[in-house]
C-alpha cells in the first residue's frame, strides 16, 4: 500500500482500494448458519475468538463484582460514579499511547502483557476479600489499574482482527467477536452473581483471574509475525511517539468519514452505555434485589446482545450507517421504557431489546471504523475510538450524581430520551451517515485463501506471505 495524504485513504472494499481485492459478491448460496459463522472457518481466528471469550467473561464478572461491592459497602450512587471515574481517567488519557503501541509493537505481545497484569489485579482483589481487608479505596485502585491496562491493550487487540482474517470476512469477524463478548455477557454475570451469593466475592475474583489466563493462552497459537505492524515508505521505529500522535489527530481531522463516525460514536456512547454502571444501585433501589438479581438482569441483556451481534454477522455490507443509527434509536426507546418500569418481568423483557440495540450499535460502529480507516493509522484511530469506554464511565459519574439528587428512574429516563432525539437528529442532518456503503464494488475470490484486511495473504494454516 502506498502512502498518500491522510484524507486520501479509500474505504475498505471501494473500487480504488487495494483491499477491495478478494471481497466476494454475495452469499454464493451458502446457508445462513455458514454465512453467520464464516470467520470461524479460519483456524487463527478461532484461537483469537477463544481468547476473546475468556477476556470478555473476566471483564463482565469483574465489573459485576466491583459494582456490587462498592454499593454494598457504601449504599451510594455517587460512590458508583466515583469508581467509574477512577477507571475512566486513565482510559481517556492513555488510549492514544495504547494506539501508538499497537502501531509500533507486535500486537499479540502487547495484549498478553496487559492480560498478565489483569490476572495479578484480580488475584489481589480475591486476597483482600478473603482476608476481610477490603475497603472502597481498594476497589477504586483496582478500577484505576484496569483502566490503565484497557487503554494500553485494547487498541492492539482490536487491531489484530484485520491482521488475521481475510478482508472478505472483516465485517463478519468483528460481529462474531462481539457475539462472543455478548455470549459471555449472557452467562458470566448470572453465574458470577450466583457464585458471589453462594461462596463470596473472593471466589468470584478467583474465577475472574482464571478467565484472564484463558485469554492469554487463547492467542498463544497465533503467529506473532501476523500481528507485527506494517511499515510504510521505509518508516522505522525511530519516529517520536508525539509525531505518531500528531499524525493520527491530523488524519482524523481531514478524513470526513472517520471524523463523522468517531463523533457519532462519542455522543451515543455517553448517552447509551452509563446505565450498565448505574444498574447495581437501580436494581437495589427499584426492585430491592442484590447480586443475584443484578446478575440476572445483566444476563438477560446478554440474550438480546447475542441475537443482535449474530444478526449483524449475517448482514451484507449495505446501509450499515442507517442500521447503526436504527440500533441507537432502539436502545434509547427501550431504555426509556426500562427506566419508567417498576415491574420486574417487564423490565427483564425490555432489557432483551436493550441488548439487541446495544449489540447493533457497538458492532457496527467498530466495523465501520475498521472498514474505512487506513491501515497505517489503524491502532491509533482505534485507540481514540476505544475512548468510548472512558466516556461510558465519565457519563456514569455524572448520572450517578444526578441520580442522588433527582432519583435514578427520572435521570435514566431523561438520558434515554436524549439518545432518541440524538439518533433521529443524526439521520436527519448528517447525510454522510446515510450514504455509507453506497457504490461499493466487489470482486470474486475464494474465501479461504485471500488477502487479509491489511493486505497480507491468509491461508488456513494462518501463515502470511
Amino acid at each position: 500500500m502506498t502512502s498518500g495524504g491522510p484524507g486520501a485513504a479509500p474505504a475498505l472494499g471501494s473500487p480504488d482500494s487495494p483491499r477491495a481485492i478478494g471481497r466476494p459478491a454475495g452469499g454464493g448460496g451458502r446457508g445462513l448458519a455458514r454465512t453467520t459463522f464464516a470467520s470461524l472457518e479460519e483456524p487463527v481466528f478461532r484461537w483469537f475468538f477463544l481468547g476473546q471469550m475468556g477476556q470478555s467473561g473476566a471483564m463482565q464478572l469483574q465489573q459485576l463484582l466491583r459494582g456490587y461491592l462498592v454499593f454494598d459497602l457504601t449504599g451510594s450512587f455517587a460512590a458508583l460514579g466515583v469508581m467509574s471515574l477512577a477507571q475512566a481517567v486513565p482510559m481517556l488519557t492513555l488510549s492514544l499511547p495504547g494506539g501508538i503501541l499497537a502501531d509500533r509493537l507486535p500486537r499479540k505481545h502487547v495484549v498478553q502483557a496487559g492480560q498478565a497484569v489483569n490476572v495479578a489485579n484480580a488475584l489481589a482483589m480475591a486476597a483482600l476479600v478473603a482476608t476481610a481487608w477490603l475497603r472502597v479505596e481498594h476497589l477504586i485502585a483496582s478500577a484505576v489499574v484496569q483502566g490503565v491496562v484497557m487503554s494500553l491493550m485494547m487498541p492492539a487487540r482490536q487491531s489484530m482482527i484485520p491482521d488475521i482474517i481475510p478482508l472478505s470476512r472483516l465485517t463478519n469477524a468483528i460481529a462474531l467477536n462481539s457475539a462472543g463478548m455478548q455470549s459471555m455477557r449472557l452467562f458470566a454475570p448470572g453465574a458470577g452473581g450466583a457464585l458471589t451469593a453462594w461462596a463470596g466475592a473472593d471466589w468470584g475474583y478467583g474465577v475472574t483471574a482464571a478467565l484472564y489466563v484463558v485469554a492469554i493462552l487463547g492467542i498463544v497459537p497465533i503467529p506473532t509475525r501476523l500481528t507485527n505492524p506494517v511499515r510504510y515508505d521505509g518508516a522505522s521505529g525511530a519516529r517520536s511517539a508525539t509525531g505518531d500522535a500528531v499524525d493520527a489527530v491530523r488524519y482524523i481531522a481531514v478524513d470526513p468519514t472517520i471524523r463523522m463516525l468517531l463523533a457519532v460514536n462519542l455522543v451515543t456512547v455517553v448517552l447509551a452505555m452509563p446505565y450498565i454502571i448505574i444498574l447495581p444501585g437501580f436494581v437495589e433501589t427499584v426492585f430491592g434485589g442484590g447480586a443475584g438479581s443484578l446478575g440476572f438482569f445483566l444476563s438477560i441483556t446478554g440474550i438480546g446482545s447475542l441475537v443482535g451481534s449474530l444478526a449483524i454477522a449475517s448482514l451484507p455490507d449495505r446501509r450499515r450507517g442507517l442500521i447503526l443509527m436504527a440500533s441507537s434509536l432502539l436502545t434509547g426507546l427501550s431504555l426509556f421504557v426500562f427506566a419508567v418500569s417498576s415491574s420486574f418481568v417487564l423490565s427483564s423483557l425490555i432489557l432483551i431489546v436493550v441488548g439487541v440495540g446495544t449489540a447493533g450499535r457497538l458492532s457496527l460502529s467498530n466495523v465501520l471504523v475498521q472498514a474505512y480507516v487506513e491501515e497505517r493509522y489503524r491502532g491509533r484511530v482505534l485507540s481514540i475510538y476505544m475512548t468510548q469506554f472512558s466516556l461510558l464511565f465519565i457519563g456514569a459519574f455524572f448520572i450517578g450524581i444526578l441520580a442522588e439528587w433527582f432519583g435514578v428512574q427520572r435521570v435514566m429516563a431523561a438520558v434515554a430520551l436524549a439518545l432518541v432525539v440524538t439518533s433521529v437528529a443524526v439521520v436527519a442532518f448528517v447525510p454522510r451517515i446515510r450514504e455509507l456503503d453506497r457504490g461499493r464494488g466487489s470482486a470474486a475470490r475464494p474465501p479461504r485463501a485471500g488477502l487479509t484486511a491489511r493486505g497480507r495473504l491468509c491461508h488456513d494454516s494462518g501463515e502470511s506471505g
